[in-house]
């Protein structure tokens, strides 16, 4: 039996993680999940437990934290330094840093799982496919398995080591996903890289049957306190059948209030009186830019703003919430342009709304266009790239006026000030200030939306003033 520990450093379900570790588990092994709510406690657990496998997901966000935190494991033990994710998927060039092992392309529950057995057994485990394996100062560079066909044969997400940390013991709105992949190919994500790296490995988009999502839900809910569901998949509505089957099984056997995220084209009436039926309380859709022109040509979204006030209009017919996503610091974006976002989110009065500074991310079509305009160098450092809601690496006219505009946003949304007095606001170099707004503003949103007890409710505003800061 091998034993694996599974790292992350956010109070928040990682279901990628915890499937990685319910195939381990089913496999015979040992796995624990650990949260790095401080560096020294994380050291201290670890060398308790005593890892063959130290396990990181790593998004480009988090890559130096990942870095940082294998590199102190590697000055007192030297388990095996996996990193997984989003992105070594896309960067798996990060297995030259000196404390990683290897290198997770893509799914990784049977190729961790693979990894375990074969280290448990003490027999080769360089050409286990996914894999890219450092060993002798040869790296394997090993081909992706096929798509995982069939999600119904995964485990269910291991969720029982949260137990362990009160702050997730105690939260009773719980994530589920029900399917893997989107049908669009928007160029700020990853999906159309993926799609070209799975390409003839498989079906891209794929759903999970309405009763083993059904099933998993009503396990969380026998083993711990579950009052609202959090669907967090790419897209939940693509497939309508599905969809209607699902909703039907959920209404009956679940009852519970729930959000999903939407899109705003493919929205229509009957989706949405069957959401509601069912008992969903809020849903979210991309706005991203009020720009019509850059919506479509820069990010490759073929919604129009009509779409985006049909689909509020619908929502608010039926009252289920909505929540909007918004970016700012698009390539090319003018102030102006980032007017139009906040005219937009003003006519269809989202109850919540979330406002990011556009992220230059490997692989994504978006960064290479960015490349192409001068906008970002082509040698720009991933791993220090700047926070989604701290600033901007782009090199353009207005940017700080449309970050400005970025921190402002929730309360300008609602508050009305005239769009006269807004540019004047844009013009002022009140950064800091803008900032305490910006962190005042989503806290109260943070406690607004929140389905929990209020101290609860508390810790998680706290952790998340402090992420904003970071």
């Amino acid at each position: 039996m091998a034993r694996i520990a599974l790292v992350q450093n956010l109070y928040e379900d990682q279901l990628g993680l915890l499937w990685v570790s319910a195939c381990l588990r089913e496999r015979g092994h040992r796995s624990m999940v650990f949260i790095a709510d401080s560096r020294r406690g994380l050291l201290r657990r670890l060398h308790e437990f005593n890892p063959h496998i130290v396990g990181f997901p790593c998004t480009t966000g988090n890559t130096s934290f990942v870095l940082e935190t294998a590199r102190d494991i590697r000055k007192v033990a030297r388990p095996l330094i996996v990193v997984g994710g989003p992105h070594p998927t896309h960067m798996p060039g990060i297995i030259d840093e000196d404390p990683v092992d290897i290198v997770c392309i893509g799914e990784g529950e049977h190729a961790m799982a693979d990894l375990a057995d074969a280290v448990d057994r003490s027999t080769d485990f360089t050409q286990i496919r996914n894999l890219w394996v450092k060993h002798d100062g040869r790296i394997s560079r090993n081909e992706l398995r096929p798509l995982i066909p069939d999600l119904d044969s995964l485990p269910f997400p291991d969720r029982s080591y949260y137990e362990r940390y009160r702050l997730l013991r105690n939260k009773t709105a719980k994530m589920f996903i029900c399917s893997r992949g989107c049908p669009f190919n928007c160029t700020f994500c990853s999906n159309p890289s993926l799609k070209k790296l799975y390409r003839s490995k498989g079906k891209f988009v794929r759903f999970r049957s309405p009763v083993n999502v059904v099933t998993e839900i009503r396990q969380v809910m026998s083993s711990s306190r579950l009052s609202f569901c959090q669907f967090v998949d790419e897209l939940m509505i693509s497939d309508k059948e599905w969809l209607r089957d699902f909703l039907a099984q959920y209404r009956k056997m679940i009852r519970l209030p729930f959000s999903c995220p939407v899109h705003a084209r493919i929205l229509d009436e009957t989706t949405v009186k069957d959401l509601r039926d069912a008992g969903c309380d809020c849903v979210s859709f991309g706005v991203e830019t009020g720009n019509e022109v850059l919506r479509r040509t820069v990010l490759g979204k073929d919604v129009s703003n009509s779409d985006i006030i049909a689909a509020a209009g619908l929502l608010k017919k039926h009252g289920i919430r909505c929540k909007t996503f918004n970016m700012f610091g698009l390539p090319n974006e003018t102030v102006e342009n980032a007017l139009e976002t906040l005219r937009l989110n003003r006519m269809i009065r989202p109850d919540y709304l979330f406002a990011s500074i556009v992220q230059f991310l490997p692989g994504t079509e978006l960064t290479e266009y960015a490349m192409r305009e001068g906008i970002i160098d082509k040698d720009f450092a991933v791993k220090s790239t700047a926070s989604y809601f701290k600033s901007s690496i782009a090199r353009m006219r207005d940017i700080n006026k449309i970050i400005r505009l970025q921190k402002l946003f929730a309360a300008l949304v609602h508050l009305p000030i005239p769009e006269r007095a807004v540019r004047i606001l844009l013009s002022l170099h009140l950064d800091v200030l803008y900032e305490a707004v910006f962190v005042v503003t989503y806290g109260i949103m943070v406690v607004r939306s929140a389905r929990k007890r209020f101290l609860n409710t508390l810790l998680i505003g706290v952790k998340l003033m402090r992420f904003f800061r970071s």
